[in-house]
């Protein structure tokens, strides 16, 4: 089993710049592929590209997808209201996997945690259909009610020091704590910690105010010092699960895995690669299937066809000698007339060219043997 793809939402912020291209291109066109991945066709100002969206990403493919045949309610639903519409800019929430797609008289929502889900509202936030149905204490996902995105979690980039200590001030280990309470991915919260010199193990609540003034100013760093400019990303490995950031981090100098020359590019290799060669080795596995059966009835028809030779050279020889088979069977039934009731009795009698080899008088059969012509 392939490990868990983790991609914080700084990783998507990354993403959002490198695709700045597609606002204000036109859908042409919105299909469900094979995998139940949605991709929609856009017209850019530089060609053609495919936007796809997959449970928990999205990104421009550089491969050729098959789409389904029969698409579902839902992809027939979005080509319906997007198709002809142009994509006016893509927004994320915070630095959380929540993104809006602004097509100006709709917003397509992507929910990209858990099983991730699509949402398309209408100019006024309402649901015109969600992918799949969902409902939670604080919000529900179905068709006409209004749209209430999950509740955020506090933006580093906007948190003042004394907001952060305030969140920080629990009875926690620091990592866990700025998972939870201040919205950080596991592996910056733990590189922060390595850069700023705070034990993991240590309680949130007990760092001196210094210790925590320089952790604050590290992840704020992370956050509002966005390098735009760099085109890369790194794929780690952190606690058995792979993890794709747009930076190398020091915590993690002996963990990369691999490095790409962009967070797209990273995301074709890792999901449509591995989705492409799923389907390749799918295609070859009942290619090898059907060659095997096909080699099978390659050899069956050959010795049948042997089996048909052989019964029709048997049964020429039978018409030819037909009046020699007819006295043979006259004479078993005359012995059969006479001799009721008894076994195999064995005859070696001939007539001709056939041989009367023996009669089952229980079973009504006899056996009986074509001589061998001279060669």
């Amino acid at each position: 089993m392939a490990p868990k793809l983790e991609i914080p939402g700084i990783t998507f912020a990354y993403l959002l710049q490198e695709l700045k291209e597609l606002e204000n291109s036109l859908v042409t066109k919105v299909q469900e592929l094979k995998n139940n991945w949605i991709r929609l066709r856009l017209l850019t100002k530089s060609g053609q590209k495919d936007l796809v969206f997959t449970e928990n990403a999205f990104f421009v493919s550089q491969y050729a997808l098959h789409a389904k045949q029969q698409s579902s309610g839902f992809g027939g639903f979005l080509n319906k209201h997007l198709k002809m519409k142009r994509l006016q800019a893509i927004k994320q929430l915070n630095f959380e996997r929540i993104f809006f797609f602004d097509f100006g008289s709709v917003i397509l929502v992507a929910e990209l945690f858990a099983k991730g889900n699509l949402i398309l509202l209408d100019s006024e936030r309402k649901i015109m259909m969600p992918r799949r149905a969902e409902r939670w204490s604080a919000r529900e996902l179905k068709r006409g009610v209004g749209y209430k995105q999950p509740p955020a979690m506090p933006n580093i980039a906007e948190l003042s020091f004394e907001e952060f200590q305030k969140l920080m001030d629990v009875d926690k280990k620091v990592v866990p704590a700025l998972v939870r309470n201040v919205g950080i991915a596991p592996v910056l919260a733990e590189e922060a910690c390595f850069v700023a010199e705070v034990e993991k193990e240590a309680k949130a609540g007990s760092i001196a105010k210094r210790k925590l003034e320089k952790l604050y100013n590290i992840l704020k760093g992370f956050y509002i010092n966005l390098d735009l400019s760099r085109e890369q990303a790194v794929l780690i490995e952190h606690k058995g699960s792979l993890c794709l950031l747009p930076f190398r981090l020091k915590a993690f100098e002996n963990s990369v895995v691999q490095e790409f020359k962009s967070i797209n590019e990273a995301l074709n290799e890792l999901l449509v690669s591995q989705a492409v060669s799923s389907e390749r080795d799918t295609i070859e596995t009942k290619v090898s299937e059907l060659m095997h059966a096909l080699q099978k009835q390659k050899e069956s028809l050959k010795r049948h066809k042997t089996l048909a030779e052989e019964f029709k050279r048997k049964a020429e020889r039978i018409c030819e000698h037909f009046a020699d088979v007819s006295s043979a069977f006259e004479f078993a039934k005359r012995e059969f007339e006479q001799k009721k009731g008894k076994g195999v009795v064995m005859y070696n009698k001939s007539f001709g060219s056939i041989m009367l080899k023996s009669i089952d008088f229980k079973k009504g059969k006899i056996k009986i043997e074509l001589k061998e012509e001279p060669k």
